[in-house]
């Protein structure tokens, strides 16, 4: 059995956080079950129950004591555009290129997330 793949979605911006994970989830290529939080501390109880495959959380909830608790790829929502760093991906553009900016990070990193759900 192959196992359920969660993509993560953590932003104090209830609105975003339901928009973005209502898009992705109707994406007939998304593989991935979609969970969605506005804070972190729901997230972290979450990550002690499930296995999260990718986590986009929003840059002023992040910090190293989050990602150690992610066992699957953290990549953050950004405000700022700025192309410097491959684990950001900026906010507020449409949610196709945030998926397609995930999709790539996750291709480079070598996960196995590319299966569409059946």
């Amino acid at each position: 059995m192959h196992r359920k793949q969660i993509l993560a979605v953590c932003d104090p911006e209830a609105e975003y956080t339901s928009r973005f994970c209502d898009y992705i989830s109707k994406k007939e290529s998304c593989p991935f079950e979609m969970a969605a939080f506005t804070s972190r501390e729901t997230l972290e109880r979450f990550c002690r129950e499930e296995e999260v495959t990718v986590a986009l959380i929003a840059e002023k909830m992040y910090d190293s004591v989050l990602e150690e608790r992610i066992k699957g790829t953290l990549l953050i929502l950004s405000e700022e555009k700025d192309g410097e760093d491959e684990k950001k991906i900026w906010k507020y553009q449409p949610c196709e290129e945030i998926f397609r900016s995930m999709m790539r990070c996750l291709e480079g990193n070598g996960e196995d997330v590319l299966q569409t759900k059946k």
